[in-house]
């Protein structure tokens, strides 16, 4: 369990140092707490309930367009790395059945 908490940091530091390149680097950390916010949100319902999963999840996927439609994919790429390593270490049942 260490290591994977040692792991998940390692990649978030990774993500956040390709942003921090970027102008744009307080959109890629408001990305990632955004990504972090709805992936709480999608483990916070029940599992059993697909419409109320698949709501989650447009939800998410609405948040990253967000990002692409000003045309910043360096917060877009943050926030769908961010989203996804943090269901796959919470819930690594879900993430293998949602991507």
């Amino acid at each position: 369990m260490k290591h994977v908490a040692l792991i998940f940091s390692c990649l978030l530091a990774l993500s956040a140092a390709g942003c921090a390149q970027s102008e744009g680097s307080i959109l890629c950390d408001e990305a990632r707490n955004r990504a972090i916010d709805a992936a709480q949100a999608l483990l916070s319902c029940d599992s059993t309930n697909i419409m109320q999963l698949q709501d989650k999840l447009l939800n998410a996927r609405s948040i990253r367009s967000e990002y692409l439609l000003i045309g910043d994919t360096a917060a877009a790429d943050t926030f769908d790395i961010a989203f996804k390593q943090y269901v796959r270490h919470n819930s690594k049942k879900l993430a293998d059945q949602i991507f």
